[in-house]
């Protein structure tokens, strides 16, 4: 039960708390239980074991945030190899309709098809749209 009620409390907490919030916390609570050490002792707790154990929770959440970090900024980096790929492409494809385009000869009918599928793409086709319905309004 009080697991349950420790992971409820830190979804609610732990959404609000900054890394630097949270990592700051850990290290007072350190200092705070170094303070009352005798008294922690005197009432059976092993302080020793206590801080020890923060330190490597922080440890843990330090590098695992490092992980984290680390994964964004690869990430950042792929979408924006992916956008730069998907310009290329674009202006290679229509480099090449123009190509096209001028060797059909660029007054011609075929000319004409041509420069329509790059229009094409910029606006959805009018059969594949499909009205959404309409909702009669609550009495």
């Amino acid at each position: 039960m009080y697991e349950r009620f420790v992971l409820c409390v830190w979804s609610i907490v732990g959404m609000v708390l900054s890394d630097t919030q949270t990592f700051g916390f850990a290290d007072t609570v350190r200092e705070l239980l170094e303070k009352v050490r005798r008294a922690l002792e005197a009432a059976g707790w092993d302080v020793n074991v206590v801080v020890s154990r923060i330190e490597s929770l922080k440890e843990t959440a330090i590098t695992a945030n490092e992980v984290q970090e680390d994964a964004k900024r690869n990430q950042k980096a792929k979408t924006i190899a992916f956008g730069e790929a998907k310009r290329n492409l674009y202006l290679a494809s229509s480099g090449y309709l123009d190509m096209a385009i001028a060797a059909v000869g660029k007054g011609s009918e075929e000319a004409k098809n041509l420069r329509r599928y790059r229009s094409r793409i910029r606006r959805p086709d009018a059969q594949e749209a499909v009205p959404l319905p309409i909702r009669e309004p609550p009495q």
